[in-house]
């Protein structure tokens, strides 16, 4: 296989890992916002 071939299929990858990561991060920040609420919710019965 061709270097410039392996170096793409790498940076692909990289790239597809960092958009993964990052929408696990989103993800992660929206429930820990709604647990808060949630708890605040709770808190006020």
């Amino acid at each position: 296989m061709p270097p410039f071939l392996i170096f793409y299929i790498f940076r692909s990858q990289q790239k597809r890992d960092e958009i993964h990561e990052q929408r696990e991060r989103n993800y992660q920040n929206i429930i820990s916002y709604l647990t808060e609420k949630l708890v605040g919710i709770e808190e006020k019965r």
